[in-house]
């Protein structure tokens, strides 16, 4: 698997969930992202970003490391999405 194959929005800046309660539900993301849906992976990446880069930076304690390696898991959960029941 080469970049190609993972979104380009992923690495892009995104913003939050609006905390709308018509949002779809993680489950029903997950869904739609297992199916190729590109938006529906961009809307978790946007959800759970700032989680995520707080508890690696709270491991790591250097900024641009902490992006770097949250970008990492984005990765590795895209490429996993198939696996994932």
């Amino acid at each position: 698997m080469n970049s190609r194959d993972i979104p380009s929005k992923v690495s892009e800046s995104v913003t939050g969930s609006t905390g709308d309660s018509s949002d779809p539900t993680d489950e029903s993301l997950v869904g739609r992202a297992q199916g190729g849906d590109l938006d529906a992976f961009d809307e978790l990446v946007a959800r759970y970003r700032g989680r995520i880069y707080s508890m690696i930076y709270h491991l790591v304690q250097n900024d641009a490391d902490a992006w770097d390696l949250a970008q990492d898991s984005f990765v590795k959960a895209w490429r996993a999405l198939p696996k994932f029941k």
